[in-house]
């Protein structure tokens, strides 16, 4: 059985979602420690770019 590829890549499509597995675990991570931030009472390790003269 063959394959299929996409039309306008000509990539095989089983690679060409594989990046869809890779960005799925980046997120579960990601809010994973989000989460356990919380728990732990951490404060979230985001950075604010804005100062405060800059808010509107």
């Amino acid at each position: 059985m063959k394959r299929e590829k996409s039309a306008y890549l000509g990539m095989r499509f089983d690679y060409l979602y594989s990046i869809y597995i890779i960005f799925s675990v980046a997120c579960i991570v990601k809010h994973v420690r989000i989460a356990w931030n919380a728990v732990r009472g951490r404060e979230s390790p985001e950075v604010d770019v804005l100062e405060d003269g800059e808010r509107i």
